[in-house]
């Protein structure tokens, strides 16, 4: 029995549209939507802090150095 509030692997495809390798669609890889996403996280804690680097990376969960990584490597500048 499966229980309601647990998909299968065929719903999260349509829902994400990530389809299946070999399905010769092509589509963005889940790296970039990693990436987009977690751009935007950054810029929307940066704004959220008034970009205090250094509450921005505890809010992030990471150091100071790892959040000045990501901005260049993301490109985010104020």
């Amino acid at each position: 029995m499966v229980e309601a509030n647990l998909i299968d692997l065929g719903q999260l495809t349509q829902v994400y549209d990530i389809g299946v390798a070999g399905d010769g669609v092509e589509r963005p890889a889940i790296d970039s939507a990693r990436d987009d996403f977690e751009r935007h996280h950054i810029i929307d804690v940066l704004d959220k802090t008034d970009w205090r680097m250094g509450e921005a990376a505890s809010r992030l969960g990471i150091d100071r150095s790892t959040l000045f990584r990501k901005m260049k490597k993301y490109g985010i500048s104020r």
